[in-house]
């Protein structure tokens, strides 16, 4: 590969960068059409660098998310994969790596896998990261198992990390629903309806903190449907509709439209 053809990647793949960053600040502002547009331009350029030779670990840690937003995850893995061969990186983007991987792998139905990458990096640190992917799941491993100490005793630790963080309050919101079903097909219903209460109140906590969280919205939508109360599950589903879904994301948008059409 010649002299033009790295210049012309290098070129492409920081103009990759600053267009994905740029696409992010859009979506924090709540510019969803306009964030979806630079995202899929800064997807594009990114496999144009990438074609011609761009490696910039970085960016490169970028194109994966995208990749994995689009629900490309095997690609992402790759990607990812070739990123960790960069003994250069730093301590803190190597953490941020295995974090990412540790995604791609529970979307590729690795959950065990997922849940051990995570903790690795976690031997290193804890951070806001940690505790809501992590949380996250071990909540996901409750819902298969129906076994509840591990992911509670994580999200307590969460928990007394921050407690107003809304991804935190959400996996405790998801624990405590799991336990309700759980006690209730046990025939416990008096424990049934305890964790619908801590779960309803967890819930209600994230989405007042951050009501563009497709997942509380739609576990609180759910729980407010059993309550009875659909005209409140449709403001939130109506709300979380018009935000883009990732394929990163515990919910689909199949799963919301779903929700939405049975609460009317």
């Amino acid at each position: 590969m010649g002299f033009l053809d790295s210049l012309k990647g290098n070129t492409t793949g920081a103009k990759a960068y600053r267009t994905h960053i740029s696409a992010m600040q859009l979506r924090k502002a709540g510019k969803y059409a306009e964030s979806e547009a630079k995202l899929d331009e800064a997807i594009r350029l990114y496999g144009e660098a990438y074609a011609a030779g761009y490696r910039k670990t970085a960016a490169l840690q970028g194109y994966a998310l995208l990749l994995m937003r689009r629900g490309e995850f095997e690609r992402a893995r790759e990607i990812m994969l070739e990123c960790s061969k960069d003994k250069s990186m730093s301590a803190d983007d190597r953490f941020s790596l295995r974090i990412d991987f540790s995604i791609c792998q529970w979307k590729m139905g690795k959950l065990d896998k997922a849940i051990e990458t995570i903790q690795n990096a976690a031997r290193a640190k804890k951070n806001g990261s940690v505790y809501t992917t992590l949380g996250m799941f071990l909540v996901e491993k409750a819902r298969e198992t129906g076994e509840f100490e591990e992911a509670l005793a994580f999200n307590d630790e969460a928990m007394e990390y921050d407690d107003e963080d809304a991804g935190v309050l959400d996996n405790v919101g998801q624990l405590f629903m799991v336990m309700s079903e759980k006690y209730r097909a046990d025939g416990d219903a008096e424990k049934a309806s305890e964790y619908h209460e801590k779960a309803l109140d967890a819930l209600k906590k994230a989405n007042e903190l951050k009501p563009d969280q497709i997942s509380s919205a739609y576990y609180l939508a759910k729980l407010l449907h059993e309550d009875g109360d659909d005209a409140r599950a449709r403001e939130l589903l109506d709300h979380v509709l018009k935000i883009p879904f990732s394929f990163m994301m515990q919910i689909s948008r199949d799963e919301a439209e779903a929700l939405r059409k049975a609460v009317g």
